[in-house]
Formats: structure tokens, C-alpha cells, sequence
């Protein structure tokens, strides 16, 4: 595997930033877990990657693609494959109210860029550690807001290896839901629609978004951030995962590494060793105990990837 793909991109050197071979994966993770992938790709435009998973999909070899990996959980035993890393892919174009950004382009730093411009309607999203791409798919987003709300239409490759353009009505945005999510697209550039306001008050709103960030999350030790989504349901019903993790009196909770935090019971940090397995066996107790006290089945905002799979919910990998 790794002589084919490393004769494949040596016919292409300008169109990725970087390759490497038995790359940790622990490294990519905000929760510090992981083994090791077989290769690591970072493409710096869409032609190029649409050409890699073609080769890719031709020789049978096992892909994942990713961000920043902030909610993602990675197998202890490695990946064994090639992780396509599209951080790289961050160009942006700015235009009266508009601008277009590739899939890789942090989202903090999208914020600090609109804020200095003066372009509002992003600010929710300043804390959320992630790329552009990644927040689109999942259409992710804070205090009950969603980026879908400013997407004007996304570029995205399809499992064929095709590039489509979907405009917003077409993405299907939900609660935390896309048609990008249902149909296995990789968002490779995104158009938002923003508005006009000052660049000192929207650079307030952030600062505050983030001192209130900091208060209620423990954002000194790994984590994934939320580990469960909120869901309408549960949330009519219970309230919030956090509420309704603390309420079964599980904050606190140890498993080998992993802990449910004392200041978020939504958050689960690395205590210092933690293997993928202790987060697979405390997300399947807490699930358990939930279903077995409300007859809810709370499914999680982290993702998965298995060493020989692919990236997917881990509470769908859990009910498989």
C-alpha cells in the first residue's frame, strides 16, 4: 500500500502540503487517544483531492477524512489506512458580505477574520475548536444557534469522487443534521452570507461567548467537548445531556482514564492514559442507565474511527 500511494503522489508534489507514514494519532486528538495511522495526507486543493480518493477507491485502500479531529475519538490500535488531514485546504475570499472559505479553514480564526472586517452572524461559533467544513456537516453550532443558519451553498465531493455544488435549502440543515451527514459528503468549501456591524462590538460578543466558555467548561484537560447531542426529545423532556448525566449522579464518574467532568457532565477528560476502550465502555454505561431510567436512547456528538472502519457516530457503532 504505502509503495503505491507514495508512487501516486510523487506525481503530484505541489498539490499537497505534506506526507508521512506511522503517524501518531494521539497527537490529532484533542482527548490525547490514539495508535498509529499507516499514512497521513494533507491536499492543498479540491483537484487534487478528488484525484486521491479516486486512486484511493481504485486500489481498495481504507480512507478517512478529517480536520481538526475536536470530536473525534480514534482507535488505540491505529488506523490502518490513509488519514486524509484537509487543514490545509484554507483558503478564503472575501466579498461585500459574503465570503468562501475552504473546508480546512479553522473556525476561530474564520471568527477573527469576519470580526475584523466587520462581518457578523458566525460569533457563536468562536469557541468551537474545528474547521469550516467539519462545523457545516454536522451544522454545529452554540446557545441553540447553527452555522446552516449563514450558508449560502457548499462545494462537497460525494463517495464517488464527484464534486456538487448544494445550495442551502438543497443541504437539508436540521438540529445538528445535514444532507452532507446522510449522504457521506466531505465539505470541501463553504459560502457564507454574514451582516454588517461594527468590528469592536462583535469582537465584545466573542470575548464574552469564550469567558462564559471557559467558566462552564473544562477546557484545561483533553476532552472531545460534548460527548452527546442534545437532541429535541430529550431536551423537551430532560433537559441538556450535561442535566441529564448529573442528575443520574454520574459526574465524577471513572473508567480506567476517562472521567465525567465535575464542572460539565457532558465532557469526559483524560485523566492520563485513557485508551479509546474506556471511552467506548463509559459512553455505553451511561447510554444504558439513561434508557434504562427514561426509555431515551441518547446518541453522541463524538465520532468514531475504528482501526479497520470508518468514521461514524459512536453511539451508531455502539448499536451495531
Amino acid at each position: 500500500m504505502r509503495d503505491r500511494l507514495a508512487l501516486f503522489l510523487s506525481l503530484f508534489n505541489a498539490d499537497f502540503y505534506s506526507y508521512g507514514e506511522r503517524v501518531s494519532l494521539a497527537s490529532y486528538s484533542y482527548w490525547g487517544i490514539g495508535g498509529e495511522a499507516d499514512s497521513v495526507v494533507y491536499p492543498k486543493n479540491i483537484i487534487f483531492l478528488k484525484k486521491l480518493i479516486l486512486f484511493l477507491k481504485k486500489e481498495m485502500i481504507n480512507y478517512a477524512i478529517v480536520g481538526k479531529s475536536s470530536n473525534l475519538l480514534f482507535d488505540s490500535d491505529g488506523y490502518s489506512g490513509v488519514l486524509i488531514d484537509l487543514t490545509k485546504l484554507d483558503y478564503f475570499f472575501h466579498n461585500n458580505n459574503k465570503v468562501t472559505v475552504g473546508g480546512g479553514f479553522s473556525v476561530p480564526w474564520l471568527n477573527f477574520k469576519l470580526s475584523s472586517r466587520g462581518l457578523s452572524g458566525t460569533e457563536h461559533t468562536v469557541g468551537i475548536p474545528g474547521t469550516i467544513g467539519g462545523l457545516v456537516f454536522m451544522n454545529g453550532g452554540s446557545n441553540r444557534k447553527a452555522i446552516g443558519d449563514n450558508v449560502i451553498s457548499t462545494k462537497c465531493i460525494n463517495p464517488e469522487g464527484e464534486l456538487i455544488n448544494l445550495l442551502n435549502d438543497e443541504c437539508k440543515f436540521a438540529y445538528r443534521k445535514s444532507k452532507m451527514q446522510d449522504d457521506g459528503l466531505i465539505v470541501v468549501e463553504v459560502t457564507l452570507h454574514l451582516k454588517k456591524k461594527k468590528s469592536i462590538l462583535i469582537k465584545k460578543e466573542m470575548l464574552s461567548i469564550l469567558r462564559e466558555r471557559r467558566a462552564k467548561f473544562p477546557l484545561n484537560k483533553p476532552s472531545c467537548g460534548s460527548v452527546f447531542k442534545s437532541d429535541v426529545r430529550s431536551y423537551e423532556l430532560l433537559g441538556p445531556p450535561g442535566k441529564i448525566i448529573e442528575d443520574l449522579g454520574l459526574k465524577g464518574t471513572v473508567f480506567g482514564g476517562i472521567k465525567v467532568s465535575n464542572k460539565h457532565a457532558n465532557f469526559f477528560v483524560n485523566m492520563g492514559g485513557a485508551t479509546s476502550d474506556d471511552v467506548i465502555k463509559l459512553v455505553e454505561k451511561i447510554r444504558a442507565l439513561i434508557f434504562e431510567k427514561h426509555h431515551i436512547s441518547i446518541n453522541t456528538e463524538v465520532k468514531y474511527l475504528p482501526k479497520n472502519g470508518a468514521v461514524m457516530q459512536l453511539s451508531d457503532y455502539l448499536d451495531i
